[in-house]
Protein backbone atom coordinates (compact mmCIF):
# COMPACT_ATOMS: atom_id res chain seq x y z
CA UNK A 1 0.00 0.00 0.00
CA UNK A 2 1.47 3.56 -0.99
CA UNK A 3 -0.37 6.62 -0.56
CA UNK A 4 0.26 10.39 -1.77
CA UNK A 5 -0.71 14.07 -1.44
CA UNK A 6 -0.64 14.83 -4.49
CA UNK A 7 3.13 15.95 -4.98
CA UNK A 8 5.01 13.64 -2.66
CA UNK A 9 4.71 9.32 -2.54
CA UNK A 10 5.25 7.40 0.62
CA UNK A 11 7.04 3.96 0.63
CA UNK A 12 5.00 1.36 0.73
CA UNK A 13 3.61 -0.31 3.52
CA UNK A 14 2.19 -3.36 4.58
CA UNK A 15 -1.53 -4.16 3.21
CA UNK A 16 -4.90 -2.67 4.46
CA UNK A 17 -8.35 -4.28 5.18
CA UNK A 18 -11.22 -2.44 5.18
CA UNK A 19 -15.04 -3.02 5.35
CA UNK A 20 -17.71 -1.03 3.05
CA UNK A 21 -21.06 -0.73 4.98
CA UNK A 22 -23.67 1.31 3.34
CA UNK A 23 -26.44 0.35 5.04
CA UNK A 24 -27.77 2.72 7.89
CA UNK A 25 -29.27 1.02 11.64
CA UNK A 26 -32.99 0.62 11.59
CA UNK A 27 -34.71 3.25 13.75
CA UNK A 28 -33.91 2.01 17.19
CA UNK A 29 -36.37 0.94 20.04
CA UNK A 30 -37.35 2.55 22.97
CA UNK A 31 -39.20 0.73 25.52
CA UNK A 32 -40.64 2.23 28.84
CA UNK A 33 -39.36 0.03 31.86
CA UNK A 34 -42.48 -0.94 33.53
CA UNK A 35 -41.20 -2.16 36.99
CA UNK A 36 -38.38 -1.98 39.28
CA UNK A 37 -36.43 -0.26 42.24
CA UNK A 38 -36.32 3.58 41.42
CA UNK A 39 -39.64 3.19 39.20
CA UNK A 40 -42.12 5.40 40.36
CA UNK A 41 -43.84 5.98 36.85
CA UNK A 42 -44.75 4.78 33.26
CA UNK A 43 -44.36 6.83 30.15
CA UNK A 44 -45.90 4.88 27.38
CA UNK A 45 -45.85 6.44 23.82
CA UNK A 46 -48.61 8.82 23.26
CA UNK A 47 -49.92 8.92 26.43
CA UNK A 48 -50.11 11.62 29.39
CA UNK A 49 -48.81 9.74 32.28
CA UNK A 50 -46.13 10.22 35.38
CA UNK A 51 -45.78 13.47 36.28
CA UNK A 52 -42.86 16.17 38.13
CA UNK A 53 -40.67 14.20 39.86
CA UNK A 54 -42.01 10.68 39.32
CA UNK A 55 -39.09 8.66 37.85
CA UNK A 56 -39.27 6.70 34.85
CA UNK A 57 -36.89 4.63 32.66
CA UNK A 58 -36.69 3.73 29.10
CA UNK A 59 -34.38 1.02 27.17
CA UNK A 60 -32.56 2.50 23.94
CA UNK A 61 -32.58 -0.95 21.76
CA UNK A 62 -30.62 -1.70 18.16
CA UNK A 63 -34.00 -2.55 16.64
CA UNK A 64 -32.06 -5.74 15.24
CA UNK A 65 -29.42 -3.63 14.15
CA UNK A 66 -26.02 -5.73 15.55
CA UNK A 67 -23.64 -3.02 14.88
CA UNK A 68 -25.09 -0.35 16.85
CA UNK A 69 -22.32 1.42 18.91
CA UNK A 70 -23.88 4.64 19.79
CA UNK A 71 -27.03 5.75 21.25
CA UNK A 72 -27.51 9.54 21.32
CA UNK A 73 -30.76 11.00 23.28
CA UNK A 74 -32.41 14.05 24.64
CA UNK A 75 -35.63 14.86 26.38
CA UNK A 76 -37.62 17.59 24.68
CA UNK A 77 -34.64 19.66 22.88
CA UNK A 78 -32.92 17.32 20.11
CA UNK A 79 -29.99 20.10 19.51
CA UNK A 80 -28.83 19.26 22.91
CA UNK A 81 -28.49 15.46 22.61
CA UNK A 82 -26.58 13.17 25.20
CA UNK A 83 -24.44 10.66 23.41
CA UNK A 84 -23.25 7.52 24.86
CA UNK A 85 -21.35 4.08 23.39
CA UNK A 86 -22.66 0.59 23.91
CA UNK A 87 -21.04 -2.55 22.59
CA UNK A 88 -22.13 -4.18 19.41
CA UNK A 89 -25.88 -4.54 19.42
CA UNK A 90 -26.15 -3.78 23.49
CA UNK A 91 -29.26 -1.45 24.52
CA UNK A 92 -28.84 1.37 26.78
CA UNK A 93 -31.09 2.67 29.72
CA UNK A 94 -32.22 5.87 30.18
CA UNK A 95 -34.17 7.78 33.44
CA UNK A 96 -36.62 10.42 32.87
CA UNK A 97 -37.55 12.63 35.80
CA UNK A 98 -39.55 15.44 34.72
CA UNK A 99 -39.86 18.98 36.13
CA UNK A 100 -42.72 20.16 34.40
CA UNK A 101 -46.63 18.89 34.47
CA UNK A 102 -46.01 19.57 30.32
CA UNK A 103 -45.72 16.68 27.44
CA UNK A 104 -41.92 16.36 26.90
CA UNK A 105 -40.70 14.27 23.68
CA UNK A 106 -37.89 12.10 24.16
CA UNK A 107 -35.19 12.35 20.93
CA UNK A 108 -33.13 8.59 20.24
CA UNK A 109 -30.41 8.85 17.39
CA UNK A 110 -28.19 5.41 17.25
CA UNK A 111 -25.32 5.14 15.27
CA UNK A 112 -23.65 1.71 13.80
CA UNK A 113 -19.41 1.06 13.77
CA UNK A 114 -19.41 2.85 9.95
CA UNK A 115 -21.06 5.86 11.11
CA UNK A 116 -24.42 5.62 9.77
CA UNK A 117 -27.12 6.75 11.74
CA UNK A 118 -31.08 6.80 12.26
CA UNK A 119 -33.26 8.31 14.53
CA UNK A 120 -36.66 7.68 16.24
CA UNK A 121 -38.79 10.11 18.76
CA UNK A 122 -41.69 9.28 21.00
Amino acid sequence: MTSTDGQYWSGWGSSCEFTVDTSIPAAPTVTPVTSGTGIEAVYPQDVLAGGVGLMGRFILGPAGSSDVVQYSYSFGDPATMTTVSVAKGATYEVSFDPSTSNAVTLYVKSKDSAGGSVGNFV
